[in-house]
């Protein structure tokens, strides 16, 4: 595929230009679309092996926007599809984490720049049968999306909050 041409032909040496111009770890970026790819072609190993080597990427990086996008546009998005709601425990407390994520001199990085671990988090306590969690988690979650609610990720997400509500 072109996702793994990409990956096998990036030159390292570019890897901080790229960040600089892109805002992400491209190898990274490039490795959660390939996870996805992977997942929606029917191989849950590969794509769940993939996306632990773009975690790996953007770990080593130290880069907090390549983390969050890790988790929030693969991490949470494959363990729902893998594992249903239970298996968003992890990847959904991680997001959440990420407000408190530092990088050297700097400081904590405010929740406002890393949006997402609420409403993935949410859809985990509706499953567990939390009564307010739509009205005090999702919600005020989805309004701050604004006009993100587009993203292909929260494709998994809309159906499984449908399929949550719709048990309630």
């Amino acid at each position: 595929s072109s996702l793994e041409d990409m990956l096998h032909r990036y030159p390292d040496a570019l890897r901080h230009r790229h960040l600089l111009r892109y805002a992400y770890v491209q190898k990274a970026v490039a490795l959660c679309a390939l996870a996805y790819t992977l997942w929606l072609q029917g191989f849950p190993d590969q794509a769940t092996a993939t996306l632990r080597e773009a975690e790996r990427q953007a770990d080593a990086s130290g880069h907090l926007a390549s983390r969050w996008h890790v988790l929030t546009m693969s991490a949470c998005p494959i363990a729902l599809l893998t594992g249903g709601v239970a298996a968003l425990a992890t990847p959904s407390q991680q997001l959440l984490d990420a407000r408190s994520w530092h990088h050297p001199g700097s400081a904590t990085v405010g929740a406002g720049q890393f949006w997402g671990g609420e409403f993935w988090k949410g859809l985990y306590a509706l499953w567990q049968g939390e009564a307010d969690a739509y009205e005090c988690i999702i919600s005020p979650a989805l309004e701050q999306l604004g006009q993100v609610r587009f993203a292909s990720y929260l494709a998994p997400y809309t159906s499984a909050l449908c399929t949550v509500l719709a048990q309630r």
